[in-house]
């Protein structure tokens, strides 16, 4: 499935820090206040979770979250350096999930048929 594209994931700030809008008790993180911090938070998401999908890691400044609005969670699709869609919160607790799935069916299909790549298709 989806053999046409390349999935990353971004780390942004934490979304509950502990320390900052606690969310439960069954994790408990506080906000990472270095990068190194941050990076062990990553790592320790993916090596917890058995997280398969590559994971960067946004600065301290919060940069790509504040350029993309990424927060709390967010999905792009880029190709050749353009954005060919941006999917945003359909309720108040997030995605319709099958939506963005559908759209992804539906450019591969057409990506895998078009041969013009570029970023007006």
């Amino acid at each position: 499935m989806y053999k046409s594209f390349a999935f990353l994931a971004i780390y942004i700030d934490e979304a509950h820090a502990n320390d900052v809008w606690p969310l439960g008790t069954k994790i408990c993180i506080n906000r990472p206040k270095t990068i190194e911090a941050r990076l062990e938070v990553a790592n320790n998401f993916v090596r917890d979770y058995h997280f398969k999908i590559p994971v960067l890691v946004d600065e301290l400044d919060n940069n790509f979250d504040l350029k993309y609005a990424a927060w709390p969670e967010r999905y792009y699709v880029i190709d050749q350096g353009c954005m060919k869609y941006i999917a945003s919160p359909t309720t108040e607790f997030g995605y319709d999930r099958d939506v963005f799935i559908a759209w992804l069916g539906m450019f591969e299909e057409q990506y895998i048929s078009s041969k013009d790549k570029s970023c007006g298709s």
